[in-house]
């Protein structure tokens, strides 16, 4: 019976992929890679490719560190936060639904300044036990390493712990975690591999403290 439960934050919490995309787009046109939302999708939403795996997709020769183009990202990204990132249907309710009833934790593959700035923004920052980012840790989903990190943060073992998804990516990191995997899949992930979840949804709102248990 699971006790505990770890939210992604980008595509399950909040609409955020599609202002990512613009500003990694924005970024990797001054290197000159045009980046389509296609590949952002498939290769860093559904797969978790790295920044170097993609560099080699582009077939870049140059010497380039994803932290030399951070600072193009965080312009436009973190004006997105303010001005237009908002929270997707039903997240807020289940926010509400299981945080008497379970510790809630969040792990996210995306830098802790993006997270914190996001559910500051939500109001739904005093809703997390703990939160795991992808820049607290080498490796991003499908790796577990971000889920460990949340769970040890929030001192529950793994095996209790129900992770909650929108991509096949993070569905992996919670079986390597050992922890059982809800997957709720946006419109973009959907025709993603989802076989090793233990149930997939239509949407946030079918979560309920009963089914936690029942995991």
């Amino acid at each position: 019976m699971s006790s505990a439960v770890i939210f992604d934050l980008d595509g399950i919490l909040v609409e955020s992929e599609r202002y990512k995309h613009k500003a990694w787009q924005k970024a990797f046109r001054t290197i000159g890679i045009e980046m389509s939302w296609e590949d952002f999708l498939q290769e860093w939403v559904v797969k978790g490719s790295s920044f170097s795996e993609t560099l080699e997709r582009y077939g870049y020769q140059g010497t380039i560190e994803e932290d030399d183009l951070r600072p193009i990202v965080n312009e436009h990204y973190l004006r997105s936060i303010e001005e237009d990132i908002c929270a997707l249907p039903g997240a807020i309710d289940v926010l509400e639904r299981l945080y008497d009833e379970f510790p809630l934790g969040l792990a996210s593959s995306s830098t802790k300044v993006y997270v914190d700035k996001t559910i500051e923004k939500l109001g739904i920052a005093d809703r997390f036990v703990a939160t795991a980012c992808g820049s607290e840790v080498k490796r991003l989903k499908p790796s577990p390493d971000v889920l460990l990190l949340a769970a040890e943060r929030m001192d529950v073992d793994p095996k209790v712990c129900v992770a909650i998804d929108d991509a096949p990516k993070g569905v992996l990191a919670a079986k390597g975690a050992g922890m059982s995997a809800i997957a709720v899949p946006t419109k973009d992930t959907q025709f993603g591999d989802f076989d090793k979840a233990d149930i997939v949804l239509p949407s946030l709102n079918e979560i309920t403290p009963h089914l936690i248990r029942m995991l």
